[in-house]
């Protein structure tokens, strides 16, 4: 078994979705408690660890009209030793990103859901068209080390499974008047 497919088995048994369909090697469209999410695993590796780590991707609506550059925003914590809110940096995308960037920082839903969230990345882009909402978690991901040969798998513990899907919900909110 590859570690995409022991990540994916790890992290779709996390999630207990209700619906899972595997669109590629390192890719699920799941169905969490009636929201949909999209798995992307990817591994990366250095010269003795490997890293395997799980994307969770919301799709947010078609944006083929509004024209311009493509939106690009990175999105992050604030407060240095307690999480007092959230940045949002718009990287690509001119007025209309700044106005998005407003409209997830203004929101209070948005805000109270990603505070207990445990990511290393987060991102909006426009892709083909459609808003992508790209969160990458301290769990459901996996090292493995060559030497001493170890393997360890972070799970994706339940208030993170509630902080993810209470972030989708915010998202949802966010991009459906975007």
């Amino acid at each position: 078994m590859s570690d995409v497919d022991a990540v994916l088995a790890r992290v779709l048994a996390d999630l207990a979705p209700t619906a899972v369909d595997r669109v590629a090697v390192s890719r699920a469209v799941v169905e969490v408690d009636g929201r949909p999410l999209e798995l992307h695993v990817t591994t990366r590796g250095r010269l003795l660890l490997r890293i395997t780590e799980t994307a969770f991707v919301v799709t947010g609506p078609d944006r083929a009209a509004a024209g311009g550059r493509p939106v690009q925003l990175r999105v992050g914590h604030t407060g240095m030793a307690r999480r007092t809110g959230i940045r949002v940096a718009v990287e690509n995308g001119g007025e209309p990103a700044r106005r998005l960037a407003a409209r997830l920082r203004g929101s209070g839903d948005l805000v109270a859901a990603m505070l207990p969230l445990d990511f290393t990345d987060f991102t909006v882009v426009e892709e083909d068209g459609r808003l992508l909402a790209r969160i990458v978690l301290m769990g459901a991901s996996m090292t493995r080390m060559r030497v001493p040969p170890t393997t360890t798998y972070v799970r994706l513990h339940d208030d993170q499974r509630d902080a993810l899907l209470a972030t989708v919900d915010a998202l949802d909110a966010c991009f459906g008047v975007a």
